[in-house]
């Protein structure tokens, strides 16, 4: 009976195609070059007459190339068969390239390292065989589907929902067959930069993401992909016209003329104030309409201010702390100032004054 191998890695056994990973133990080439000598005491004689027909061309997707990709190997022996499909022979080539092997170099690769009579072995064939790297095609689609998620979820996690749009067209490229890997690198510029409002993000509206290529494991190159990214986010809109001086609190449950809807954060002229669904929010303060706003806009930092909690010209209630004991004094406010702010502040038909923090409406504190 003989044995005969495939390029396409299965044997001849019986009238049947059995493939090769069900009949073989596969071995590292270490293993292979090392413990030739204890395989030929284990009833490899060198007697059995070997077939080896060399291919013109062969492809590997794999970082070593054996005998058995390069060359179709017959022989009634089924160890020592299975023992020259996966000599390892050298070094795949790199993507592009194209290495030969001549039928001389094989024949003396197969002699030292295996321990093989030449007079055993018919060899047939090209005096040659090309060895190039099996490629694939890495559609651009894909990898721009890589950093469309990954900005998606950095949104998200801000509470934030984004359109994400490609700003070129993104080019097929030919890679190494194999499981393919991609992955966008960490940027900066997906991490929220300055706030719009009390900490609130806001993001790039364009970017350029690089990401990796890896195959089976190996790193292969970085793609740059441009993307250009439309930002929506709850901010309050207007259900009224609002007048200069005007106070609102940012908060739905409190005032009736405010509603909350997405809006596309860069329509707008200024950064809107983005609203919180929660009824109850301690970042979100009192504002003074300071441009007039009408029915159906958002308020903005621009239409907006926070609104002062003591007033220039107005008299407030100071606590001066001297450690147990606390004095309250009226005082008059000498200019106007928001919760953590100082400002000074003097005692009715006094000369001096004196710097206070603002604690609330009305009231301001000193040691």
């Amino acid at each position: 009976m003989t044995f005969r191998s495939r390029s396409q890695w299965s044997l001849a056994f019986e009238g049947r195609q059995i493939p090769l990973g069900v009949l073989v133990v596969l071995l590292t080439g270490k293993f292979l070059l090392t413990n030739s000598a204890v395989m030929a005491n284990e009833g490899m004689t060198n007697g059995t007459p070997v077939q080896i027909r060399m291919l013109e061309q062969a492809e590997v997707n794999r970082g070593q190339v054996l005998l058995g990709d390069v060359a179709i190997v017959s022989t009634t022996d089924l160890p020592r068969l299975k023992q020259l499909m996966l000599m390892p022979i050298g070094s795949a080539p790199r993507s592009g390239e194209i290495i030969r092997l001549s039928r001389d170099r094989l024949k003396n690769w197969a002699s030292s390292r295996l321990g093989l009579a030449a007079a055993n072995i018919e060899w047939s064939g090209p005096e040659t065989v090309s060895v190039k790297l099996a490629k694939q095609l890495l559609h651009g689609e894909l990898i721009y589907s890589v950093p469309q998620e990954s900005l998606i979820s950095a949104l998200a996690k801000n509470g934030l929902r984004g359109e994400i749009h490609p700003a070129q067209s993104v080019n097929d490229i030919v890679v190494p067959a194999g499981d393919l890997r991609l992955a966008a690198r960490p940027q900066a510029s997906l991490q929220t930069t300055t706030p719009t409002y009390r900490g609130n993000p806001v993001f790039g509206k364009h970017h350029s993401i690089w990401v990796d290529v890896w195959v089976d494991d190996v790193f292969f190159r970085t793609v740059s992909v441009g993307v250009d990214v439309d930002v929506f986010a709850p901010a309050f809109i207007a259900t009224r016209d609002f007048a200069v001086g005007e106070r609102v609190k940012a908060n739905i449950a409190a005032s009736p003329s405010l509603a909350i809807r997405d809006v596309d954060w860069y329509s707008q002229i200024a950064t809107p104030i983005r609203a919180s669904k929660r009824l109850e929010d301690p970042n979100l303060a009192e504002l003074q309409i300071i441009r007039p706003i009408a029915a159906g806009q958002a308020l903005t930092r621009a239409n907006t201010s926070r609104a002062p909690q003591v007033v220039h010209g107005s008299y407030a209630t100071l606590r001066l702390n001297n450690g147990p004991i606390q004095l309250e004094r009226r005082v008059e406010v000498l200019e106007d100032g928001v919760v953590g702010q100082m400002v000074r502040v003097k005692l009715p038909n006094g000369a001096n004054s004196m710097l206070a923090q603002v604690t609330g409406p009305g009231f301001l504190e000193a040691n």
